[in-house]
């Protein structure tokens, strides 16, 4: 037993009688399993409402036992009792040719869930996730501080440049300084790109997620990535900031969903596979649910784009940030690129005029109209048909 000693306050945790309760909810398993390509997987699980932790035992090819951990539902990021709970132990190595299998079940102080369903899996490459073969416009996406403990430098940042790949596949041509990604934590400030670079000129970008949280993670990182691309540090003023982080919510609709689709056949590394699903679940579930709940609260019967923004114009120049209210046109815009994923091409001509501060969405949309190319001008035209103008 390679982590015995680990495994000593457990030990001492459960030394009052603890049974198994036919009553309760077991987790199912989620990842790894198969064939995987990193010899440090992180461990994922659906969680259970009302649990505060779990019990996580791991068995290798030798019968040594890597994992055998008490995890507390908040460590593992699923302390709402939804969505998927994760945990990577950075000491815990299975080796390569071989594997083992794992299961998990809820801790309870005199009771314990049946176990999960046990999952196998077999290491195919020696050493951590793999780095994605790059290509031309690749950015790189370094995570670095505190706060990636449960999840794994490696893993982060092959899925944020997953994240990124998802929309530069379609904005080809741009090349960009290094990202510097910190992790906030689940309960952090929310997420921000910095106007103010890095000691080599690399931007600076915040997320707040928990442990190995992926849908949460692309959601948030895409969204600030999109600032970047659609030059965040030229904008003409704060008036139309609000409809720049529209199109920052698009981005982040749009990575989701895309990434539902390619992780089924390519996932940044092969433990993923089986998380398009849940990638999916999250962009209906909770993206979605969120846009009609924003249209419910603003959106009057009868409304147009062009008659809501009339009478939000005021609240939205006053308040960039005002996430659901910004929906309702980030699924518009959604809905408009989706049809032809070339539009996204225009979005690197935006916030490139030299216009004061306090223009009109007209004007600002007539800027961006004059700085695209030719056959891309009728996107900002289009959308400032939906205003009126």
């Amino acid at each position: 037993m390679k982590n015995y000693l680990k495994a000593l306050p457990l030990i001492a945790l459960i030394s009052t009688p603890n049974v198994q309760s036919s009553d309760a909810i077991a987790p199912n398993a989620l990842s790894p399993t198969g064939k995987i390509s990193t010899n440090q997987p992180t461990f994922t699980w659906t969680a259970v409402p009302g649990t505060r932790a779990y019990m996580l035992y791991t068995v290798d090819a030798a019968g040594d036992i890597p994992i055998w951990q008490f995890v507390g539902a908040k460590q593992a990021g699923c302390s709402s009792g939804t969505g998927t709970c994760s945990y990577y132990d950075s000491s815990a190595i299975f080796s390569e040719g071989t594997g083992g299998f794992w299961y998990v079940n809820t801790f309870q102080q005199r009771w314990s869930s049946p176990n999960s369903n046990t999952l196998k899996f077999t290491v195919t490459k020696n050493g951590v996730t793999p780095e994605p073969e790059p290509v031309s416009d690749d950015p790189v996406i370094k995570a670095v501080g505190g706060g990636w403990e449960t999840a794994g430098v490696h893993n982060i940042e092959a899925i944020t440049l997953s994240s990124a790949r998802s929309l530069l596949e379609n904005i080809p041509g741009i090349s960009l300084d290094p990202i510097l990604l910190t992790n906030k934590g689940e309960f952090g400030p929310p997420p921000i790109v910095y106007f103010n670079r890095g000691p080599n000129n690399e931007y600076n970008v915040d997320v707040s997620v928990g442990g190995a949280r992926w849908a949460q993670l692309v959601y948030q990182f895409s969204h600030e990535f999109m600032h970047i691309v659609s030059n965040y540090g030229n904008t003409p003023g704060d008036a139309n900031q609000w409809f720049e982080e529209a199109l920052c919510e698009t981005a982040a609709m749009h990575s989701v969903n895309r990434l539902s689709e390619v992780w089924k056949t390519n996932p940044p590394f092969e433990s993923l596979q089986g998380y398009s699903q849940l990638m999916e679940n999250y962009f209906n579930d909770f993206i979605l649910n969120e846009v009609e709940k924003a249209k419910t609260e603003f959106f009057k019967p009868g409304d147009t784009i062009a008659t809501w923004y009339q009478r939000e114009k005021q609240s939205l120049r006053d308040d960039a940030g005002q996430r659901n209210k910004n929906r309702i046109i980030a699924n518009e815009i959604f809905l408009f690129f989706s049809e032809s994923p070339d539009r996204w091409r225009s979005v690197k001509y935006l916030n490139l005029g030299n216009s004061g501060g306090d223009i009109s969405l007209e004007a600002f949309l007539e800027e961006w109209k004059n700085n695209s190319p030719d056959d891309l001008k009728y996107v900002a035209e289009t959308i400032s048909g939906w205003f009126g103008f």
